[in-house]
């Protein structure tokens, strides 16, 4: 029976193959990694809120978001973890054995301290590229290290 070890919310990724961020809980299981979509990212959502009309639309922007996302994760806790997958397309899982290596990256936002950039690479050539926000970087290297001993933390 597949064990959950634990769940990192709202990470920023752009799955392979897509054009447009999005936000995914990462579930992390004694056996993979799922990546299962809650919503538009929040991250675009408050620099579009902002873009528009300022601090006060990005506040609107994110919360709306946030709501949106908190209804999804709801409405997932009736599922099991093969159905979560097959629930949007946009939903994918790597098998702990598939990852050869990976690490925390530096860039923009990792340099203003918001965000975590990871990258997992596996056997078969794909990357995954994940934007895990700053306060949950150590229960996510505490998780990776369980799982994925070849992803440096």
């Amino acid at each position: 029976m597949e064990k959950i070890l634990g769940i990192i919310e709202n990470v920023q990724t752009k799955p392979p193959g897509n054009w447009t961020q999005k936000s995914c809980d990462l579930i992390f299981t004694d056996q993979r990694l799922l990546c299962v979509k809650v919503g538009a990212s929040s991250l675009i959502a408050t620099m579009l809120g902002s873009g528009i009309s300022g601090p006060s639309g990005a506040i609107a922007f994110s919360m709306d978001n946030q709501t949106q996302q908190d209804i999804n994760r709801e409405k997932q806790k009736e599922h099991d973890l093969n159905q979560l997958l097959a629930n949007d397309e946009d939903n994918y899982m790597i098998w702990y054995s598939n990852v050869e290596s990976g690490s925390f990256k530096t860039g923009f936002f990792s340099t203003l301290g918001m965000l975590a950039p990871l990258e997992i690479k596996t056997i078969d050539g794909d990357k995954y590229f994940y934007n895990i926000y700053n306060n949950q970087k150590d229960y996510a290297k505490a998780l990776i290290q369980a799982t994925m001993p070849t992803v440096k933390t």
